[in-house]
């Protein structure tokens, strides 16, 4: 349940019953929904069939919803581990106990009308638009308006200062040093690693998959696993 209808992406408000709470008290829900919310890997989920019920000071999440959403909740001594659906069991969050025995879980929203309305605040329409085409360069922007490639849009004001995301977006990785083999001869090294489970299988129903390299020939060998 939620009180703050902004973090919903749809909601549909012909459904108004009312439920009980722990205290034994009655509230009346105004509407069920999707609450989409982002996970530790920066993925987009959603939290089905939420309940909105106005002015609700904090949201609670059902475990057994989860659990009938096909989600592994377990408790172990002090915490809480939610793990994504089978076969992927990706772990989503795990969440301490607090001194008052509350499992307090913080999710960041992904509603993209809360990011929208953001961006529209900006009082100067060339960064609104620098912004809005995902940190395209000012004379890229400039060159669309130009040839008349979209409707509607401004002349563009080329600006001398960058915006933070985009100078963090153009930041160099460090060099790695450079490796020198002491291998003499094919399979004397081999390396080895294994990725998954993935979140998408593969057309055979892979969820993994295994790798060597062959330090002297550099040869690859691929194998998907279940």
């Amino acid at each position: 349940m939620k009180g703050n209808k902004k973090l919903f992406s749809s909601l549909d408000c012909s459904a108004t019953i009312e439920i009980k709470l722990g205290d034994h008290t009655y509230v009346p829900i105004e509407g069920k929904g999707h609450v989409p919310i982002l996970t530790k890997q920066n993925k987009r989920k959603f939290i089905e069939d939420v309940f909105y019920v106005p002015n609700l000071k904090v949201n609670l999440l059902s475990v057994s919803r989860l659990m009938q959403n096909g989600y592994d909740v377990q408790f172990h001594h002090s915490s809480c581990v939610i793990n994504d659906k089978t076969p992927c069991q990706r772990l989503l969050e795990k969440v301490e106990m607090k001194m008052n025995r509350m499992f307090p879980l913080y999710l960041k929203s992904a509603n993209m009308s809360e990011s929208y309305a953001h961006l529209v605040s900006s009082q100067n329409e060339t960064w609104l638009w620098h912004y809005q085409y995902g940190h395209l360069p000012f004379k890229s922007i400039s060159c669309i308006q130009k040839q008349s490639m979209v409707l509607g849009l401004i002349v563009i004001d080329e600006q001398s200062s960058s915006s933070e995301e985009c100078i963090l977006g153009k930041h160099k990785r460090d060099y790695f040093p450079k490796y020198e083999s002491q291998v003499k001869g094919h399979l004397d090294l081999v390396h080895t690693d294994i990725c998954g489970p993935m979140q998408t299988p593969s057309i055979r129903g892979c969820f993994y998959f295994l790798t060597f390299i062959d330090d002297f020939s550099r040869k690859n060998w691929f194998y998907f696993l279940k």
